[in-house]
């Protein structure tokens, strides 16, 4: 973890350090920002548990390609420096 970021308290300190145990799983992985799927209920974002979809907003979310892990903006600009995403353009 980078030593410079500095942490405005505990709880979101070990938030971050929880979800950087993602790395080995998530890093350098193809992301596509895309509006989340009508034909879905809902989701969550993978980092910090957002709820869209049915009964949360339907704006652009960035998904995993070909998964159904998906992150919220927040987390993407908190998390991309770490993880390396990839981002890709939606297939048509």
């Amino acid at each position: 973890m980078n030593k410079d970021v500095v942490f405005p308290d505990e709880e979101k300190k070990k938030w971050i350090e929880w979800n950087l145990n993602k790395i080995p799983l998530l890093r350098g992985k193809k992301i596509v920002r895309k509006k989340f799927p009508l034909s879905m209920d809902h989701a969550h974002c993978e980092f910090c548990w957002e709820k869209f979809g049915n009964g949360g907003d339907l704006d652009d979310r960035y998904c995993v390609d070909k998964t159904n892990i998906w992150i919220c903006e927040d987390c993407y600009d908190i998390f991309n420096e770490y993880f390396h995403w990839q981002i890709e353009q939606p297939e048509a």
